[in-house]
C-alpha cells in the first residue's frame, strides 16, 4: 500500500523501491509468482519515470489508453499488448478487460451488468 500512495503522490522511485522490497518479502514467504508480478509493475514505473519523480499525476477520469503506449494492467500486471486494450485511470493505473470482467464477478455483478 505504501508503493500505491507513493505512486500516487508521484515518487515513483520511491514506489519502485517499496515494490521490489515486497517482491524479496514475497519470495522469502515462497510467493514466487507475486513478487513477479510486483517487479513488472515496477519495470513499467521505471519505463515512465519522468525528469522530476516528485510531480503529482493529474486528475482525470477513466478512457480508453493510448494503444501505442507502453502500459501494463495495474491489476494483473501483464503488458498491453498480451491482454489487448486497456482503461487508463487516475494516478497512473490502469485495468484491462479480463481483470474488468473479475472484479465485476467478485462484485456478484457478473458480466452483463447490473
Amino acid at each position: 500500500m505504501s508503493a500505491q500512495a507513493a505512486e500516487r503522490a508521484g515518487d515513483l522511485r520511491l514506489a519502485q523501491e517499496q515494490l521490489e522490497q515486497a517482491a524479496r518479502a514475497c519470495e522469502a514467504g515462497g510467493r514466487g509468482a507475486r513478487a513477479e508480478q510486483l517487479r513488472r509493475h515496477a519495470r513499467r514505473l521505471a519505463e515512465t519515470l519522468p525528469g522530476d519523480t516528485r510531480k503529482p499525476f493529474p486528475e482525470r477520469v477513466p478512457v480508453l489508453a493510448d494503444a501505442g503506449q507502453a502500459a501494463w494492467c495495474s491489476f494483473c500486471c501483464r503488458p498491453g499488448q498480451e491482454v489487448g486494450s486497456l482503461v487508463a485511470g487516475p494516478a497512473g493505473a490502469y485495468i484491462c478487460r479480463g481483470c474488468v470482467q473479475r472484479a465485476l464477478s467478485l462484485l456478484g455483478r457478473g458480466a452483463g451488468g447490473g
